[in-house]
């Protein structure tokens, strides 16, 4: 039985959006005992909402009780879904890919089957087909005039720069240089360099 509430219907409550200023009223003398209380029953009546990208937050909600507001998938993080580029999945070299998205690259994308001129290597490069994940923000694609392929960091294996033994401190290895834009994934996991699925 809950000392606080029970047998009270007039018992001290906190409305919906109510701050409680510590050295002003009502937060003096007797009303402040009665905010007390009041906070007290609102943490006893708390309840945990789930929600995703809208922050997280604890308020108190529209029957004095708290609010405990957790965000399951915060803005730029990845927590229980993948982060997939929008509004489509087929990775469009027209639009910016921010870090950490994942794309889809089907057989019949251009980058498969013409390729586009490659930023790192300068020639005209063919992507693999499969899910890749950004290292880094990856900018549209250069639109060249007067018939000259367009230029793009183009997902491709080995990733630029591999090969190189991990050095420094910490540790920096094949998928760490500064040209690599794109990673590769296999069916449900991280590949290696080459390519090959690796989870």
């Amino acid at each position: 039985m809950n000392p606080l509430t029970s047998g009270n219907k007039d018992a001290p409550s906190i409305t919906a959006g109510e701050s409680i200023p510590y050295v002003k009223k009502p937060f003096l003398g007797r009303l402040r005992a009665n905010k007390v209380i009041a906070l007290c029953n609102a943490i006893l009546k708390a309840r945990i909402q789930t929600v995703t990208g809208a922050g997280s937050r604890v308020f108190f909600g529209s029957t004095g009780g708290m609010v405990i507001q957790v965000d399951l998938n915060p803005a730029g993080t990845l927590l229980n879904s993948y982060f997939w580029q929008t509004p489509k999945k087929e990775l469009d070299p027209t639009i910016v890919v921010k870090k950490g998205t994942f794309v889809y690259i089907s057989s019949l994308n251009n980058l498969v089957v013409t390729g586009l001129t490659d930023l790192v290597s300068l020639t005209i490069t063919k992507s693999s087909s499969g899910i890749w994940q950004a290292a880094q923000d990856v900018p549209a694609k250069t639109v060249v005039s007067g018939g000259a392929t367009d230029k793009y960091n183009v997902p491709v294996v080995p990733v630029p720069g591999s090969g190189g033994t991990p050095s420094g401190s910490p540790l920096s290895g094949d998928f760490d240089g500064a040209n690599v834009f794109w990673l590769p994934w296999g069916g449900s996991g991280p590949c290696d360099q080459q390519g090959n699925f690796i989870g």
